[in-house]
């Protein structure tokens, strides 16, 4: 059986435990208790940020598909005028596009053709030839 003195050094050892649990603990586990409040309060903060950023961003890209879409649509138009607008300076109105040669070939007559064959044998050396042609004639 334990004697008096032993009951005496555990009061002391109970008395000295409350008054660090009172004096130390309870006050910095109130400390880590505000930490931990404050903390989860910040946290619900952040989270509402985050939702409203979600939604902006959900905005953004609702309004972006509809200047996408209008981007387009114009785009389109412009085209749609610029092809008009060729056509009328091009005079095409659906007529297919002709060369500027294709088109030189086709103004000249007949009588142009003749005219243009004829030069061209005298341009390349069928002088000669026709004035041996024409002497050959003559001397028969």
């Amino acid at each position: 059986m334990p004697g008096k003195g032993d009951e005496l050094g555990m009061f002391k050892t109970v008395e000295q435990h409350d008054l660090l649990i009172k004096g130390d603990i309870l006050p910095r586990l109130e400390k880590v208790e505000l930490i931990q409040s404050e903390t989860k309060s910040e946290i619900q903060d952040v989270k509402s940020e985050v939702l409203g950023v979600e939604t902006e961003v959900t905005t953004i890209r609702s309004a972006m598909s509809g200047i996408e879409l209008t981007v387009l649509k114009d785009g389109a138009q412009t085209r749609a005028l610029l092809h008009r607008f060729v056509d009328h300076y091009f005079d095409s109105d659906g007529k297919a596009f002709v060369s500027r040669e294709t088109a030189t070939k086709i103004k000249f007559g007949t009588k142009e053709k003749v005219w243009l064959a004829v030069i061209a044998v005298f341009a390349s050396g069928g002088v000669t030839i026709i004035g041996n042609v024409v002497v050959a004639y003559i001397n028969r």
